[in-house]
């Protein structure tokens, strides 16, 4: 599990960017466009596909 420490800049969503074992880099939004946020989200990246499970608001 990996809990990263977050802080807001302005308005926007949340992403979060990793590299694969590949190499290839890849960003997925983590929470959609948001002045503010709370709640949580679940990240379960796999081989070849990315799921996010948005629960925040």
């Amino acid at each position: 599990m990996i809990s990263p420490k977050l802080r807001m800049n302005g308005e926007g969503g949340i992403y979060v960017k990793y590299t694969n074992s590949r190499g290839d880099t890849v960003q997925k939004t983590v929470c959609s466009y948001t002045e503010s946020a709370s709640g949580y989200s679940t990240i379960t990246i796999q081989n070849d596909r990315v799921e996010v499970k948005e629960n925040c608001s």
